[in-house]
């Protein structure tokens, strides 16, 4: 490809969403110029937004191994080193790009994440107001500035910032998604929803206005308006991953286990290494017994992100429900530490315990998942069948037969019966 037809095909691909697309096309280019820095950072770009971020940091590793040092290289690494919690790293690069041009405002942008992330706060907030100094009508100098006091709780000064923006780009769509979030943060759903109809008017054969609706619906528990606004995001120009990503968790949550894993199929096929999505199709499998896929997709829910609580907790509950106890203690205590208020992964951690014979350790666990949720009724079978191994019989016999009194039919219920018929 000739580099000015070819580039502009690249960056035609890439906003229409077809990142394999534009992969296959700056691969080929690369095996006649291997060294050329635009094609690389595009093709590292392109693998981000794939979440391979391996494969991304190994290409731009290629340019900085050829002692070029080049500004885009530096950003997009410092992009990928914010997404993998690497924030001093990060903030590291962000300032190798300011060394090559101090009024970049981007590269201000990424610092002020750095910073903010690493509890640098006060730096990050001075960064994003240079940034807006270099540049006073960008618009992702004000969405920037509008996200950070937003994650500061400081709603009143990120709508003043996003409106700021907004007088300059009345029509810039993420100052209007940004704002229209920050309304629904407030859940003033009324002008969340004018908000994110503004998108629509303004950009028909966008998906961003109908998944922005769709995901204002599902929040008000309108499932069905969910659905067709996340349907009608399907059918718009560059559609990408998250409305299928949204179809799946609904019909997920319905039991509807086919439909949910036909949709988060589509969306792997669009962003193969979502930690999330991985996640969510291991639980399904775990639904339908599918084991070895279940473990597949754990094993790479992990790999994309080692400190994902909830890839952990499902690796423990495979490791359960196949009673390899000593694994499964060790990807539950590995959950805790990442999320140590989830109840469901202390409950499993109890039954894990339990089962292990560490009656003590078990007890810590459960006395904290009580405390989180006393009324829980597994958590309560649990405290049935514990006070039976320190020798509590009375108790425990009184303890399975409250839970027999709520309900007796259901799972809880029919190990409870079993337990008390035992004592």
């Amino acid at each position: 490809m000739t580099a000015d037809k070819g580039y502009d095909e690249i960056g035609e691909l890439i906003r229409a969403g077809d990142l394999g697309g534009a992969k296959r096309l700056l691969k080929t280019h690369l095996k006649n110029q291997p060294t050329d820095v635009y094609a690389l950072n595009k093709l590292a770009l392109v693998l981000r937004e794939q979440g391979d971020l391996s494969s991304s940091k190994k290409v731009l590793q290629r340019i900085l191994d050829a002692s070029c040092r080049d500004l885009y290289t530096h950003y997009i690494l410092g992009t990928i080193l914010l997404e993998e919690g690497r924030y001093l790293d990060a903030g590291k690069q962000f300032r190798q790009a300011l060394e090559l041009n101090e009024q970049d405002a981007y590269s201000w942008n990424g610092l002020a994440l750095a910073q903010a992330r690493s509890g640098k706060r006060e730096e990050a907030e001075k960064s994003l107001k240079k940034a807006v100094t270099l540049d006073s009508n960008h618009p992702y100098n004000y969405n920037s500035l509008g996200l950070f006091y937003l994650e500061s709780g400081d709603t009143d000064r990120a709508e003043t910032y996003l409106k700021q923006g907004l007088k300059a780009n009345p029509r810039n769509l993420t100052l209007h998604e940004t704002l229209g979030n920050l309304y629904q943060h407030k859940h003033d759903y009324v002008r969340a929803r004018e908000t994110y109809q503004i998108i629509l008017r303004h950009y028909p054969k966008s998906e961003v206005g109908e998944r922005c609706l769709g995901k204002l619906a599902l929040e008000q528990g309108q499932i069905q308006e969910a659905i067709s606004h996340f349907e009608q995001a399907l059918k718009k120009e560059g559609s990408g991953w998250e409305s299928l990503a949204y179809l799946g968790e609904i019909y997920h949550e319905q039991e509807a286990l086919e439909k949910a894993q036909h949709y988060y199929l589509r969306a792997m096929e669009v962003n193969p290494r979502s930690a999330k999505l991985l996640a969510n199709l291991a639980d399904l499998f775990i639904r339908r017994a599918f084991v070895l896929r279940a473990w597949m997709c754990c094993t790479q829910a992990v790999a994309q992100k080692p400190d994902y609580a909830y890839a952990h907790y499902l690796m423990g509950k495979l490791y359960l429900a196949e009673r390899i106890v000593d694994r499964a203690e060790d990807a539950l205590t590995k959950a805790r530490e990442l999320d140590p208020h989830d109840l469901y992964t202390l409950n499993a951690l109890t039954e894990t315990l339990l089962i292990r014979g560490k009656p003590r350790e078990a007890r810590r666990a459960l006395d904290q998942a009580l405390e989180l949720e006393p009324q829980d009724r597994y958590a309560g079978l649990l405290q049935g069948l514990l006070l039976v191994k320190e020798g509590r019989k009375s108790d425990a016999k009184a303890q399975l037969k409250r839970l027999l009194k709520r309900s007796s039919a259901d799972a809880v219920g029919l190990r409870a019966r079993e337990a008390l018929d035992g004592l």
